[in-house]
């Protein structure tokens, strides 16, 4: 899925109810997400090909989850950076992503069921 196609997918989910972004690991800024928000980041730069996604659910100006579908998000060393400005970081460690091609779907799944938290656990 292209990065059009993603956000288009996060608008159409009204369970959302968060500020949703998909964007290249280096246009994303946390500090200036509006909280809370569900981000899909593509851990190449712009001026690169896509090679994997992340998710990330920005709970407050302190907390966050990333998402990462192998359960490898420490070897993203320019991501890990730009989640230091958050007191609160946790991460998933469980892979569940085998030799496919899919990890935005997973990236989808992750923020729909953040999304589903928010709303039946308040």
């Amino acid at each position: 899925m292209n990065t059009k196609e993603l956000f288009n997918i996060l608008l159409q989910d009204n369970s959302l109810l968060l500020h949703p972004s998909v964007v290249p690991i280096d246009h994303f800024d946390p500090i200036t997400e509006k909280k809370p928000s569900v981000c899909i980041i593509n851990t190449d730069p712009c001026d690169e090909p896509e090679s994997h996604r992340v998710a990330i659910f920005i709970k407050s100006n302190s907390e966050t989850e990333p998402f990462h579908s192998y359960g490898l998000l420490s070897l993203n060393e320019e991501l890990i950076t730009k989640l230091k400005c958050f007191s609160h970081v946790e991460f998933n460690t469980t892979k569940l992503q085998g030799f496919s091609t899919v990890c935005e779907e997973y990236c989808i799944v992750d923020l729909i069921l953040h999304s589903c938290e928010r709303v039946f656990f308040k």
